[in-house]
Parts: structure tokens; C-alpha cells; sequence
């Protein structure tokens, strides 16, 4: 076993153990502090970061003559003066163009990615099993959505019911796939960490 000598690795063992502490002693002092010390990195970061938006996307488009740029700007700094008493109407012709258009994008993303998309993913030839279990899956599950509840007595004369347990089952079987993924992607960051911790710190 030889322990590492960089203080980065220092640090990050620090932390890692502060943050891990949490598990252990709920009240912990050093996961506070080191919670304090990410919040005002952030902070910090989010304050560089929009410095340099600022002079990147603003200051220096203006300096090349690029004065499409005014109307972004106007309405930005519309968005200041809400924190001005008496003139915080103003801030809401800029909210108002923020909030349509980012629903008119949003809505077109969102028809496209979980509407448009999940149609063609859901047409696909039978000529594989793969193919049929996805497909006799997609209906189980529309039927579940769609019938449970409702209309029983379409699913009394059609004899349905079996079609809605079977969506049940699919639905509950996808719920475990995904929670799964989750604990998996979660122990992973774990193993990561305990192993940052047993090789670059200790040396095994």
C-alpha cells in the first residue's frame, strides 16, 4: 500500500468521504461543509459563465457590426427592470416572449420525440419475435390505458379482461427494467468512487 502524495486526490478523497458520511451520521458537519463549498462553486461558475455569454453573444457581435443583436438585448434588459418599483409591468412583454416561444418549440420537440417518433418505433414488421413481443406489448399496454375502468362492459362482451392484465404485467415489467437501470446506474457511481478511493488514494 503506498498513499498518494497529489493533494487534488487529497481533496477529492475528502470529499467523497464527506458526501458518503451522509449514509452514516446524518447530521455530518463535513457534508455540510462540503455541500456549502459546491453550492458557492456553483454559484461562482454560473457568474463566469454568464460573463461570458455576456461578452461572447453580446459584446463582441455588437463590436463586429452585428446589431441583430439589439432586440435580444432590449428584451433582457426588460427582464431587469422588474426589480425597479412601479415599472415591474414592463418584465412581462419579455416573459411573454420567452414563455411563447419556448412553447412553441418545446411543443414541436415534444410532438416530434414522444409522439411522432414512438408511432414509428411501434410500426414494425412481424417477422421476427422480438417484433411480436414489442408489438402484442404496445397494444396490451393501450388497452390497459384505455379500457381499465371505463368501459367494463366492452370488456365483458369482447372478453378484454385478459388483454388489460397482460398490459398490467407489461407495464410492471418495464417499471422494474427501469428502476433497475437506476440502482445500477447509482452502484456503479459507487463502485467508481470506492474504487478512486482504494487505488488512487491507498495504492491497492
Amino acid at each position: 500500500m503506498q498513499l498518494s502524495t497529489d493533494p487534488i486526490i487529497w481533496l477529492g478523497a475528502f470529499v467523497t468521504i464527506s458526501i458518503i458520511s451522509f449514509v452514516f451520521w446524518n447530521d455530518s458537519p463535513f457534508y455540510k461543509y462540503v455541500q456549502s463549498a459546491y453550492l458557492g462553486v456553483a454559484a461562482g461558475v454560473t457568474v463566469v459563465v454568464g460573463y461570458g455569454n455576456i461578452k461572447n453573444q453580446v459584446v463582441t457581435p455588437l463590436s463586429n457590426g452585428n446589431y441583430n443583436i439589439i432586440i435580444p438585448v432590449i428584451l433582457g434588459s426588460l427582464l431587469i427592470i422588474r426589480f425597479i418599483p412601479g415599472l415591474n409591468w414592463v418584465a412581462r412583454y419579455p416573459v411573454a416572449v420567452l414563455v411563447s416561444g419556448g412553447a412553441g418549440l418545446g411543443l414541436a420537440n415534444t410532438v416530434q420525440a414522444q409522439f411522432v417518433s414512438q408511432i414509428r418505433a411501434g410500426i414494425v414488421p412481424l417477422n421476427s419475435l422480438d417484433n411480436i413481443i414489442m408489438f402484442v406489448g404496445l397494444i396490451a399496454v393501450i388497452a390497459f390505458f384505455f379500457l381499465t375502468g371505463r368501459t367494463t362492459k366492452v370488456i365483458e362482451k369482447f372478453k378484454l379482461g385478459w388483454l388489460t392484465r397482460l398490459g398490467r404485467i407489461v407495464l410492471m415489467i418495464a417499471f422494474g427494467a427501469s428502476f433497475g437501470t437506476t440502482v445500477m446506474g447509482r452502484a456503479s457511481i459507487l463502485i467508481g468512487r470506492l474504487q478512486f478511493l482504494l487505488t488512487d488514494l491507498l495504492g491497492l
